[in-house]
């Protein structure tokens, strides 16, 4: 019976952002996948012993990891990938705001070289084209008030008036053309990114929460760490060694760059939840002692 042995060192994972979270999962992922490899260039490794037989034939077998945990672990981390790509939502968020301020620039300039019109022309004709447009243009007054989608929809309709054939002289006369195209344009460009948001958000809606895939991804990623510490224990090679060293050193660079930062520093748009923040364990006693860390992994 081995009296000094190597754990799995704790981590505190819910204190980690999502950003750290997924790189954590993914190093993890790597490390499992390198011994993979390793395994499969070394023939003739030592047949693991077992009482029942072993219930994997891919994935790692001398930590006793079946291929499936690893492919839901890869599965739920492209998943969290895809939700944290949300964020564009809010990158179009911006970007509808800067285009809602160029439309409303340009109909405010359309409307006031409008306004003033008379003042540009001597033509009979075009001052009676100009005066009709103006009023054909009162009712898009405060057009940049209005809530954005009906603004999208009354910006079309002022467009369409302004090109009418008989506001066809004096737009030109007043050299309002290419303004008006620019306007369409941005209008046209507000109406496009408010459907791709509004896409982005349902597809959103139908995936996992950050909070679920975490917790998926924890339960995994506990249960493999134990399926290792237990693999080295019970049945130890220098592979399995190595795999808990090279996790080890894992966590204790994640804890590392934790600390470094600080608690304070957690971006409040990335979901957390309580947890002891990632310190470094207490050095254990001699003997079959461990460091006592938090009792919230599943049992295996």
């Amino acid at each position: 019976m081995k009296l000094e042995y190597q754990i799995v060192e704790p981590l505190s994972l819910p204190r980690l952002t999502n950003a750290e979270f997924m790189y954590f999962m993914t190093r993890f992922v790597e490390l499992l996948e390198n011994m993979q490899d390793s395994s499969e260039q070394e023939p003739g490794q030592p047949e693991i012993q077992s009482v029942e037989p072993l219930a994997v034939t891919d994935g790692v077998p001398e930590l006793y990891i079946p291929q499936e945990s690893i492919d839901a672990m890869k599965a739920a981390l492209e998943k969290m990938l895809e939700l944290n790509k949300e964020t564009r939502a809010n990158v179009a968020t911006q970007q509808l705001a800067g285009v809602d301020r160029r439309r409303d620039g340009l109909a405010a300039f359309v409307l006031n070289a409008v306004d003033h019109a008379a003042d540009l022309l001597s033509d009979e004709a075009e001052l009676q084209a100009a005066a009709a447009l103006k009023t054909a243009m009162r009712p898009y007054e405060g057009v940049g008030k209005m809530p954005q989608n009906q603004e999208t929809v009354t910006l079309r309709g002022m467009v369409a008036d302004l090109r009418k054939e008989q506001f066809a002289a004096a737009v030109e006369a007043v050299g309002l053309d290419k303004y008006i195209d620019k306007l369409e344009a941005e209008n046209e460009r507000y109406a496009e990114l408010t459907s791709q948001r509004s896409a982005d958000r349902s597809k959103a809606r139908k995936l996992e929460t950050n909070k679920e895939l975490r917790i998926q991804l924890t339960q995994l990623y506990q249960a493999m760490a134990d399926h290792a510490f237990a693999a080295n224990l019970l049945h130890g090679t220098d592979a399995t060694e190595d795999f808990i060293n090279d996790l080890n050193s894992h966590i204790e660079e994640t804890i590392n760059r934790f600390n470094l930062r600080g608690p304070e520093e957690t971006k409040e748009d990335e979901e957390t939840s309580d947890g002891e923040t990632p310190t470094e364990p207490e050095t254990p006693g001699e003997g079959t002692e461990t460091p006592e860390e938090p009792d919230d992994r599943p049992t295996v």
